[in-house]
């Protein structure tokens, strides 16, 4: 079926709710009447079934995971649903909050249960690997969404993959920029700032290096991100994205460096891009940190050259 992995890859341990299985696979349906009411379906059943608020995030989350990466279009409008109900969610719990003030605090924390929330902070962090600048942008955005609703009873519950990305951005641009610089001098985008912030020149926020078509840039980028996740405790959530992307890789076809112009280049930029992005945040996501805290011996024989992804040349 157009859109879904080859058959070939591993199945996923997530599965779609089976009453919402039929609605969420409409929503990429051709016909665009009938995409609509599948989305107006699932937003009913948000309002007036609570209890299900849970089954029909975690529905378009599983069909997200299903999906082909390199069909941009396709991820695009799954993700900006998934944005559109975990934002309605938002509005409805407000909404509670502000009716209910008697509510006790307990109560209240706990609006979507951390699987839940892990969950959707991996297939988020998963889609910043993407080329596109759209669906990095909705990514960042789902994290802020699903960050606004994850339980807040303790301390710990509060580190969200979004506040963590927050109070640190400046030391990921910072070391991004080191290792951008490190490899190429010349290498760095002129359209995007990576001065220290200061009165002149602010520092950029994540939204606009994301929108960069540099793809050396987001890929340090990536790994920051991912050294952050590891040194911070997210372990439900990169366990779920390190389910994830060994078969979106998996399932990349072969980039081509093609001399032509047109829409056969532009594929082989996207999925080059992809792969790059793929690999370089597991890499940084399997136990390996931008700072180690053990001490390690040199290797005893010289290390092989390093591996170029396909169609780098």
């Amino acid at each position: 079926r157009a859109g879904e992995r080859p058959s070939s890859a591993p199945a996923r341990r997530e599965e779609i709710p089976s009453n919402l299985a039929p609605i969420t696979k409409l929503l990429l349906h051709g016909d665009e009447e009938l995409a609509a009411i599948a989305a107006h379906t699932l937003q009913i059943l948000m309002l007036e079934r609570p209890e299900m608020r849970g089954d029909v995030v975690q529905g378009v989350v599983a069909q997200a995971m299903r999906h082909d990466m390199t069909d941009v279009a396709g991820m695009a409008t799954l993700l900006a649903h998934l944005l559109a109900l975990l934002d309605y969610w938002n509005e409805l719990a407000l909404a509670k909050r502000l009716q209910e003030s008697s509510v006790s605090e307990a109560a209240e924390a706990v609006l979507v249960l951390p699987p839940l929330v892990c969950e959707v902070e991996a297939i988020a962090l998963v889609n910043l690997c993407s080329a596109s600048q759209h669906v990095r942008l909705l990514a960042l955005q789902i994290l802020r969404s699903v960050h606004a609703l994850a339980p807040k009873s303790n301390e710990n519950d509060e580190r969200t993959l979004a506040s963590i990305l927050e109070q640190n951005w400046m030391f990921v641009v910072q070391r991004a920029r080191r290792q951008l610089l490190l490899e190429a001098a010349s290498g760095v985008d002129l359209n995007v700032s990576l001065a220290p912030p200061g009165p002149s020149e602010p520092l950029p926020t994540i939204d606009d290096i994301a929108l960069s078509v540099h793809a050396s840039l987001w890929a340090n980028i990536l790994a920051e991100i991912g050294y952050l996740a590891v040194e911070h405790g997210r372990k439900k959530t990169l366990n779920v994205a390190r389910n994830i992307l060994p078969l979106t890789m998996h399932a990349l076809p072969t980039a081509q460096v093609l001399e032509t112009q047109g829409e056969d280049m532009r594929l082989s930029y996207g999925i080059r891009t992809l792969w790059l992005g793929c690999h370089t945040l597991f890499f940084a996501i399997c136990a390996v940190s931008s700072y180690s805290t053990t001490s390690f011996s040199p290797p005893s024989e010289p290390l092989s050259p390093r591996v170029s992804p396909p169609g780098s040349h």
